[in-house]
């Protein structure tokens, strides 16, 4: 042979034989090989971080923001309407009017709120969606945890009315100020001054005559009433009487930011000693 080509090896049967355990060795190589990337990949799906499987939009998105939040979605996700609200087209009493929803309504919160978080978004059980001021939504972990922080303090609570300086001061048995609401007392003389009795209690009043009305009131001597600041014909509270508070504006009454008002409504007892001076 001495480095001369043979042409004719490839028809050599023995030739043909070596050629096609060539290619059987190859194929049997690659098959090999597959199989044991599939099970290399399959061992590291299990062991370490899962492949991502797609999910119904929406879904995930929920389960992370319950993580992130420490609470259970569904435990949020409604709202019960703590009086007559409106509902609007946008954050502010600016916008259009959407509809009025009566007290006592579950509402679905969108999770959407204002950036300030004075306001929130929610969905009516007719599909509307607007939004409403959130101080007017009953959530009950709110009042839970207003509850749990009275649990230690000394009863039985007070209130002291300071008129001089426009302030509300709830106190202890030992006297010690446990909260100090801003309020607006009656131009002139109109609020009484004295010791007086806690006695009745409502969400909202309306008077006709004056177009004005209040939420969260609770009774201290006859129709003097600790109350919210006063709302409009629509049941929205007036700006310009909030900017008052800290200053007499009232017919008598004591005025309170909204939420102070409520807090008294809930954890005040009939009984609760208020002393005005």
């Amino acid at each position: 042979m001495n480095g001369h080509y043979d042409s004719s090896f490839n028809s050599r049967p023995g030739g043909k034989r070596h050629f096609k355990t060539v290619i059987f060795l190859v194929a049997l190589i690659i098959i090999v090989a597959s199989v044991s990337t599939v099970i290399f990949l399959n061992a590291s799906g299990k062991k370490g971080n899962p492949i991502p499987v797609s999910q119904p939009a929406g879904k995930t998105g929920s389960a992370e923001s319950s993580r992130n939040d420490g609470v259970a979605k569904n435990s949020l996700s409604t709202a019960v309407t703590s009086n007559k609200i409106n509902i609007r087209s946008g954050v502010g009493t600016e916008n259009e009017l959407i509809c009025t929803i009566p007290a006592n309504t579950r509402l679905e919160l969108t999770g959407k709120s204002s950036s300030d978080g004075t306001w929130v978004q929610v969905k009516t059980s007719d599909g509307r969606t607007g939004w409403c001021g959130r101080a007017f939504l009953d959530v009950d972990q709110i009042d839970d945890a207003a509850a749990q922080a009275l649990a230690n303090v000394e009863k039985p609570l007070s209130i002291r009315v300071s008129l001089a300086n426009q302030k509300v001061f709830v106190l202890d048995s030992k006297g010690t100020t446990i909260k100090t609401f801003l309020c607006s007392s009656g131009i002139g003389s109109t609020t009484p001054k004295g010791t007086f009795t806690v006695g009745g209690r409502g969400k909202s009043f309306y008077n006709s005559t004056d177009q004005e009305g209040g939420y969260y009131w609770t009774r201290f001597y006859g129709d003097y009433l600790f109350h919210s600041i006063p709302f409009d014909e629509h049941y929205e509270i007036e700006p310009a009487e909030a900017a008052k508070l800290g200053t007499v504006a009232s017919h008598g009454c004591i005025r309170l930011a909204f939420n102070d008002a409520k807090w008294i409504y809930y954890h005040i007892s009939d009984g609760t000693k208020v002393v005005i001076k």
